[in-house]
């Protein structure tokens, strides 16, 4: 028994062989990893919805069904320009030119 303990907390000379090291991803690698597979799988979910519906109705869209293009371009140019601001403060930022990324 003593034998054991002893060679449970001998001291450790050198460096470890790479073999006897654990490999793990870093904390923040594994969670942008895992965000990634579930959008992944969301939006997975809605494009295999969208396909099942389109598939069970012989008109598409259905009758009664009135889609707003007005409010579908103006919806996609919001996002269009939020997503132009972002990149524009992160150009910015990376230059260290921080009150231009405050505008």
């Amino acid at each position: 028994m003593k034998a054991l303990q002893a060679a449970a907390s001998q001291r450790i000379d050198g460096p470890i062989p790479s073999k006897d090291l654990a490999l793990r991803t870093h904390p923040l690698v594994f969670g942008l990893v895992l965000f990634l597979a579930s959008d992944l799988m969301i939006f997975g979910g809605f494009i295999a919805a969208y396909f099942n519906l389109r598939g069970l109705a012989n008109v598409w869209p259905p009758p009664g069904v009135t889609l707003d293009k007005t409010a579908a371009a103006v919806s996609t140019g919001m996002l269009a320009a939020s997503s132009v601001s972002m990149l524009l403060v992160t150009h910015y930022l990376a230059r260290n030119k921080f009150t231009v990324s405050r505008l």
